[in-house]
Protein backbone atom coordinates (compact mmCIF):
# COMPACT_ATOMS: atom_id res chain seq x y z
CA UNK A 1 0.00 0.00 0.00
CA UNK A 2 1.06 3.29 -0.96
CA UNK A 3 0.49 6.31 2.18
CA UNK A 4 -0.16 10.00 0.28
CA UNK A 5 -1.66 12.87 0.29
CA UNK A 6 -3.97 14.67 -2.01
CA UNK A 7 -2.76 17.77 -3.83
CA UNK A 8 -5.74 19.36 -3.15
CA UNK A 9 -6.93 19.34 0.34
CA UNK A 10 -3.90 17.82 2.38
CA UNK A 11 -6.25 14.73 3.13
CA UNK A 12 -4.13 11.46 4.38
CA UNK A 13 -5.44 8.62 1.69
CA UNK A 14 -3.92 4.59 1.45
CA UNK A 15 -3.62 3.24 -2.17
CA UNK A 16 -2.83 -0.25 -3.40
CA UNK A 17 0.62 -0.05 -5.24
CA UNK A 18 -1.05 -1.36 -8.15
CA UNK A 19 -2.67 2.00 -8.64
CA UNK A 20 0.83 4.16 -8.84
CA UNK A 21 0.33 6.26 -11.56
CA UNK A 22 -3.15 5.96 -11.91
CA UNK A 23 -5.93 8.81 -11.24
CA UNK A 24 -8.32 8.37 -8.02
CA UNK A 25 -10.98 10.60 -6.60
CA UNK A 26 -10.01 12.13 -3.17
CA UNK A 27 -12.97 11.19 -0.58
CA UNK A 28 -12.49 13.95 0.94
CA UNK A 29 -13.07 16.15 -1.47
CA UNK A 30 -13.69 14.64 -4.79
CA UNK A 31 -10.96 16.15 -6.77
CA UNK A 32 -9.00 13.58 -9.10
CA UNK A 33 -5.30 13.32 -7.97
CA UNK A 34 -2.53 10.53 -9.16
CA UNK A 35 -1.23 8.22 -6.83
CA UNK A 36 2.52 8.76 -6.45
CA UNK A 37 5.09 5.74 -7.59
CA UNK A 38 6.46 5.63 -4.36
CA UNK A 39 5.59 6.25 -0.39
CA UNK A 40 6.82 9.72 0.70
CA UNK A 41 9.15 9.45 3.15
CA UNK A 42 8.00 10.02 6.73
CA UNK A 43 7.74 8.07 10.16
CA UNK A 44 4.85 6.32 10.96
CA UNK A 45 5.42 7.95 14.44
CA UNK A 46 4.84 11.07 12.88
CA UNK A 47 0.96 10.15 12.40
CA UNK A 48 0.51 8.90 16.49
CA UNK A 49 2.04 12.25 18.09
CA UNK A 50 -0.47 14.60 16.04
CA UNK A 51 -4.15 14.68 15.44
CA UNK A 52 -5.80 13.94 12.35
CA UNK A 53 -5.88 17.51 11.32
CA UNK A 54 -2.25 18.54 12.59
CA UNK A 55 -1.40 15.37 10.32
CA UNK A 56 -2.82 16.17 7.34
CA UNK A 57 -1.56 20.10 8.11
CA UNK A 58 1.64 19.25 8.28
CA UNK A 59 2.15 16.82 5.94
CA UNK A 60 0.50 18.40 3.00
CA UNK A 61 3.29 21.47 3.90
CA UNK A 62 6.30 19.43 4.16
CA UNK A 63 9.33 19.68 1.73
CA UNK A 64 9.03 15.40 1.57
CA UNK A 65 6.01 16.25 -0.59
CA UNK A 66 6.96 19.32 -2.34
CA UNK A 67 7.19 17.30 -5.53
CA UNK A 68 3.12 16.44 -4.88
CA UNK A 69 2.90 20.65 -4.89
CA UNK A 70 4.23 20.72 -8.64
CA UNK A 71 2.82 23.18 -10.57
CA UNK A 72 3.19 21.01 -13.71
CA UNK A 73 1.70 17.76 -12.13
CA UNK A 74 -1.36 19.64 -11.04
CA UNK A 75 -1.82 21.53 -14.67
CA UNK A 76 -1.31 18.05 -16.04
CA UNK A 77 -4.02 16.80 -13.68
CA UNK A 78 -6.62 19.34 -14.73
CA UNK A 79 -5.71 19.35 -17.99
CA UNK A 80 -6.33 15.48 -18.15
CA UNK A 81 -9.57 15.79 -16.29
CA UNK A 82 -11.31 18.22 -18.93
CA UNK A 83 -9.36 15.60 -21.66
CA UNK A 84 -11.36 13.21 -20.09
CA UNK A 85 -15.02 15.18 -19.63
CA UNK A 86 -14.27 15.65 -23.42
CA UNK A 87 -14.11 12.39 -24.61
CA UNK A 88 -17.14 11.73 -22.48
CA UNK A 89 -19.00 14.20 -24.26
CA UNK A 90 -17.81 12.61 -27.42
CA UNK A 91 -18.53 9.13 -26.24
CA UNK A 92 -22.32 10.10 -25.20
CA UNK A 93 -22.84 11.85 -28.40
CA UNK A 94 -21.66 8.69 -30.43
CA UNK A 95 -23.62 6.16 -28.32
CA UNK A 96 -26.83 8.85 -29.18
CA UNK A 97 -25.83 8.55 -32.71
CA UNK A 98 -25.80 5.33 -33.08
CA UNK A 99 -29.36 4.47 -31.38
CA UNK A 100 -30.85 7.22 -33.37
CA UNK A 101 -29.72 5.54 -36.55
CA UNK A 102 -30.45 2.14 -34.98
CA UNK A 103 -33.97 2.85 -34.08
CA UNK A 104 -34.57 6.08 -36.56
CA UNK A 105 -34.36 3.21 -39.60
CA UNK A 106 -37.40 0.68 -38.83
CA UNK A 107 -39.01 3.71 -37.47
CA UNK A 108 -38.68 5.63 -40.89
CA UNK A 109 -39.80 2.71 -42.69
CA UNK A 110 -42.90 2.24 -40.48
CA UNK A 111 -43.97 5.79 -40.12
CA UNK A 112 -42.18 8.24 -42.73
CA UNK A 113 -44.09 9.97 -45.18
CA UNK A 114 -43.14 12.40 -48.07
CA UNK A 115 -42.68 15.06 -45.18
CA UNK A 116 -40.53 12.66 -42.83
CA UNK A 117 -41.55 11.29 -39.67
CA UNK A 118 -43.63 12.39 -37.81
CA UNK A 119 -42.97 15.49 -34.86
CA UNK A 120 -44.49 13.02 -32.39
CA UNK A 121 -42.23 10.13 -33.50
CA UNK A 122 -39.25 12.72 -34.08
CA UNK A 123 -40.09 14.16 -30.69
CA UNK A 124 -39.88 10.35 -28.67
CA UNK A 125 -36.83 9.44 -30.85
CA UNK A 126 -34.70 12.78 -30.07
CA UNK A 127 -36.27 12.23 -26.26
CA UNK A 128 -34.42 8.90 -26.32
CA UNK A 129 -31.53 9.40 -27.73
CA UNK A 130 -30.90 12.66 -25.37
CA UNK A 131 -31.16 10.74 -22.77
CA UNK A 132 -28.68 8.01 -23.67
CA UNK A 133 -26.07 10.05 -24.69
CA UNK A 134 -26.57 12.44 -21.89
CA UNK A 135 -27.05 9.28 -19.12
CA UNK A 136 -23.67 7.53 -20.90
CA UNK A 137 -21.69 10.73 -20.67
CA UNK A 138 -22.51 11.75 -16.71
CA UNK A 139 -21.43 7.81 -15.96
CA UNK A 140 -17.56 8.39 -16.86
CA UNK A 141 -17.36 12.45 -14.82
CA UNK A 142 -17.01 12.26 -11.28
CA UNK A 143 -19.19 15.61 -10.78
CA UNK A 144 -20.87 17.60 -12.43
CA UNK A 145 -22.70 15.18 -14.73
CA UNK A 146 -25.91 17.35 -15.52
CA UNK A 147 -23.25 19.49 -17.31
CA UNK A 148 -21.77 16.90 -19.22
CA UNK A 149 -24.69 15.20 -20.65
CA UNK A 150 -25.96 18.79 -21.43
CA UNK A 151 -22.92 20.01 -23.56
CA UNK A 152 -23.50 16.41 -25.36
CA UNK A 153 -26.96 17.96 -27.25
CA UNK A 154 -25.38 21.27 -27.28
CA UNK A 155 -22.64 20.18 -28.99
CA UNK A 156 -25.21 18.49 -31.90
CA UNK A 157 -26.64 21.85 -32.10
CA UNK A 158 -23.51 23.57 -32.41
CA UNK A 159 -22.32 21.52 -35.32
CA UNK A 160 -25.73 21.57 -37.11
CA UNK A 161 -25.42 25.71 -37.22
CA UNK A 162 -22.05 24.98 -38.31
CA UNK A 163 -23.11 22.82 -41.48
CA UNK A 164 -26.23 25.00 -42.10
CA UNK A 165 -23.56 28.00 -41.92
CA UNK A 166 -21.47 25.54 -44.94
CA UNK A 167 -24.48 24.74 -46.92
CA UNK A 168 -26.01 28.91 -46.70
CA UNK A 169 -22.35 30.02 -48.15
CA UNK A 170 -22.81 27.31 -50.91
CA UNK A 171 -26.08 28.52 -51.66
CA UNK A 172 -24.64 32.27 -51.82
CA UNK A 173 -21.99 31.04 -54.13
CA UNK A 174 -24.20 29.04 -56.53
CA UNK A 175 -27.54 29.70 -57.76
CA UNK A 176 -28.10 26.02 -58.28
CA UNK A 177 -27.84 25.36 -54.97
CA UNK A 178 -31.22 25.13 -52.92
CA UNK A 179 -31.65 25.94 -49.39
CA UNK A 180 -34.19 24.80 -46.73
CA UNK A 181 -34.86 25.98 -43.27
CA UNK A 182 -36.75 23.36 -42.02
CA UNK A 183 -34.59 22.58 -39.06
CA UNK A 184 -34.90 25.70 -37.70
CA UNK A 185 -38.34 26.16 -37.64
CA UNK A 186 -39.94 26.53 -34.29
CA UNK A 187 -40.80 23.12 -33.24
CA UNK A 188 -36.91 21.46 -34.16
CA UNK A 189 -35.82 24.51 -31.73
CA UNK A 190 -38.11 23.99 -29.27
CA UNK A 191 -37.26 19.88 -29.53
CA UNK A 192 -33.23 20.89 -29.50
CA UNK A 193 -33.65 23.10 -25.66
CA UNK A 194 -35.92 20.08 -24.68
CA UNK A 195 -32.88 17.50 -25.49
CA UNK A 196 -30.17 19.84 -23.57
CA UNK A 197 -32.44 19.88 -20.98
CA UNK A 198 -33.37 15.65 -21.14
CA UNK A 199 -29.55 15.29 -21.68
CA UNK A 200 -28.77 17.49 -18.50
CA UNK A 201 -30.93 15.35 -16.55
CA UNK A 202 -29.90 12.04 -17.59
CA UNK A 203 -26.37 13.17 -16.99
CA UNK A 204 -27.18 13.76 -13.20
CA UNK A 205 -28.77 10.13 -13.15
CA UNK A 206 -25.77 9.01 -15.06
CA UNK A 207 -23.22 10.76 -12.31
CA UNK A 208 -25.46 9.00 -10.07
CA UNK A 209 -26.43 5.53 -10.86
CA UNK A 210 -22.96 4.62 -12.82
CA UNK A 211 -21.79 1.18 -11.67
CA UNK A 212 -25.89 0.15 -13.01
CA UNK A 213 -24.73 1.55 -16.13
CA UNK A 214 -21.51 -0.10 -16.86
CA UNK A 215 -22.91 -3.22 -15.62
CA UNK A 216 -25.71 -3.13 -17.57
CA UNK A 217 -23.36 -2.36 -20.63
CA UNK A 218 -21.15 -4.74 -19.60
CA UNK A 219 -24.10 -7.47 -19.80
CA UNK A 220 -25.22 -6.31 -22.91
CA UNK A 221 -21.47 -6.36 -24.30
CA UNK A 222 -21.30 -10.46 -24.02
CA UNK A 223 -24.39 -11.34 -25.13
CA UNK A 224 -23.79 -8.94 -28.45
CA UNK A 225 -20.27 -10.80 -28.96
CA UNK A 226 -21.98 -13.89 -27.91
CA UNK A 227 -24.65 -13.71 -30.10
CA UNK A 228 -21.86 -12.25 -32.91
CA UNK A 229 -19.81 -14.80 -32.52
CA UNK A 230 -22.53 -17.82 -33.10
CA UNK A 231 -23.83 -15.79 -36.43
CA UNK A 232 -20.31 -15.79 -37.63
CA UNK A 233 -20.26 -19.02 -37.13
CA UNK A 234 -23.25 -19.94 -38.42
CA UNK A 235 -22.28 -17.18 -41.55
CA UNK A 236 -19.41 -18.66 -42.50
CA UNK A 237 -20.59 -22.40 -42.51
CA UNK A 238 -23.44 -21.06 -44.64
CA UNK A 239 -20.89 -19.29 -46.85
CA UNK A 240 -18.44 -22.21 -47.44
CA UNK A 241 -21.87 -24.08 -48.31
CA UNK A 242 -21.72 -22.17 -50.92
CA UNK A 243 -18.57 -22.48 -52.31
CA UNK A 244 -19.23 -26.47 -51.87
CA UNK A 245 -22.25 -25.73 -54.21
CA UNK A 246 -20.51 -23.78 -57.11
CA UNK A 247 -17.88 -26.78 -57.30
CA UNK A 248 -20.13 -29.71 -57.23
CA UNK A 249 -21.64 -27.86 -60.39
CA UNK A 250 -18.54 -26.90 -62.11
CA UNK A 251 -17.69 -30.63 -61.93
CA UNK A 252 -21.00 -32.78 -62.64
CA UNK A 253 -22.28 -29.60 -65.24
CA UNK A 254 -18.85 -28.74 -66.67
CA UNK A 255 -16.93 -31.64 -66.37
CA UNK A 256 -14.22 -29.37 -64.74
CA UNK A 257 -11.77 -30.93 -61.81
CA UNK A 258 -9.42 -28.00 -61.94
CA UNK A 259 -12.33 -25.49 -61.26
CA UNK A 260 -14.41 -27.47 -58.89
CA UNK A 261 -11.33 -28.33 -56.73
CA UNK A 262 -9.97 -24.50 -56.50
CA UNK A 263 -13.92 -23.77 -55.44
CA UNK A 264 -13.88 -26.38 -53.26
CA UNK A 265 -10.26 -26.44 -51.89
CA UNK A 266 -8.99 -22.49 -52.31
CA UNK A 267 -11.95 -20.32 -52.65
CA UNK A 268 -14.36 -21.08 -50.56
CA UNK A 269 -11.90 -21.90 -47.30
CA UNK A 270 -9.98 -18.62 -48.05
CA UNK A 271 -12.98 -16.64 -48.44
CA UNK A 272 -15.24 -18.05 -46.05
CA UNK A 273 -12.60 -18.55 -42.83
CA UNK A 274 -11.01 -15.18 -43.79
CA UNK A 275 -14.52 -13.19 -43.12
CA UNK A 276 -15.04 -14.49 -40.24
CA UNK A 277 -11.80 -13.52 -38.90
CA UNK A 278 -12.16 -10.43 -39.99
CA UNK A 279 -15.19 -9.65 -38.58
CA UNK A 280 -14.30 -11.34 -35.20
CA UNK A 281 -11.22 -9.25 -35.34
CA UNK A 282 -13.63 -5.96 -35.45
CA UNK A 283 -15.44 -8.06 -32.55
CA UNK A 284 -12.57 -7.62 -30.81
CA UNK A 285 -11.09 -4.30 -31.56
CA UNK A 286 -14.55 -3.21 -30.55
CA UNK A 287 -14.35 -4.88 -27.41
CA UNK A 288 -10.84 -3.66 -26.44
CA UNK A 289 -11.60 -0.38 -27.64
CA UNK A 290 -14.71 -0.84 -24.81
CA UNK A 291 -11.66 -2.15 -22.24
CA UNK A 292 -8.80 0.96 -22.96
CA UNK A 293 -12.22 3.26 -21.94
CA UNK A 294 -13.00 1.47 -19.13
CA UNK A 295 -9.98 1.31 -17.37
CA UNK A 296 -8.99 5.23 -18.42
CA UNK A 297 -12.05 6.00 -16.53
CA UNK A 298 -11.38 3.77 -13.95
CA UNK A 299 -10.21 5.93 -11.34
CA UNK A 300 -13.76 8.24 -11.53
CA UNK A 301 -15.84 5.22 -11.87
CA UNK A 302 -14.45 3.40 -8.86
CA UNK A 303 -14.54 0.09 -10.12
CA UNK A 304 -12.17 -3.15 -10.49
CA UNK A 305 -9.83 -3.04 -13.27
CA UNK A 306 -10.29 -5.15 -16.40
CA UNK A 307 -7.92 -7.38 -16.92
CA UNK A 308 -6.39 -8.42 -20.44
CA UNK A 309 -7.78 -11.33 -22.52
Amino acid sequence: MIKHECIECGHLITSPEELAGEEITCPSCQETIIVPYEEPDYQEDDYEEMGDEDTQSSLFTSENHSYLNNADTETYQRKKGWLKNLVAILIGIVIGIFFRVIIGIPLALIFATDEGLPLDITFILEVFTSFVAGAMAGSLVPRLGWLVGGLTQFLKIIVTLVIFGLWAFFVVTDSEVDISLNFIREPNLRLMIIAIVIAGIAGTIGQKFRKNIWAFLGACFGFIAGTFIFILHAGGGILYLYFLYRGGKALFEEGAVLKAMLWVLVIGPVVSYGSFFLLLGIAMGGGWIFKKIYNWYLPDLGFEKMEDW
